[in-house]
C-alpha cells in the first residue's frame, strides 16, 4: 500500500513538474500562448480521480464494476463526435 501512495505522490510531483515546464516553454517560444487551458485540465484532473475512487469504493463487486465500464463506455460511444472534434482540435493546434 505505501509503494502505491508513493508512486501516486510522484506522479503527482511529476506532472506539476511538466505543467511549469510547458508554461516556461509556452512564455519563451510561443509569445505566451496557452496551450491548454488550466480549466479543462483541472477539469480533466478531476473526473478522472472521482473515476479512480469510483473504481477503488466498487472494487469489492465485480458487477458494480462492470456496471460502471458498460456506463462510461456507452457515454464514450454517444459523445463519440464531440469526443473526436476534440481530438483533432488539440492535434491541430500543434502544428
Amino acid at each position: 500500500m505505501a509503494a502505491g501512495y508513493t508512486t501516486l505522490f510522484c506522479y503527482i510531483v511529476y506532472t506539476i513538474g511538466h505543467f511549469i515546464f510547458m508554461r516556461r516553454v509556452c512564455k519563451t517560444c510561443m509569445d505566451g500562448e496557452k496551450v491548454y487551458s488550466i480549466k479543462i485540465l483541472l477539469a480533466m484532473t478531476l473526473a478522472f480521480l472521482t473515476l479512480g475512487c469510483a473504481f477503488l469504493a466498487a472494487y469489492q463487486s465485480i458487477v458494480v464494476r462492470a456496471g460502471m465500464i458498460l456506463v462510461i463506455f456507452s457515454v464514450v460511444l454517444v459523445e463519440r463526435r464531440y469526443i473526436i472534434s476534440g481530438v483533432k482540435f488539440v492535434l491541430g493546434r500543434k502544428k
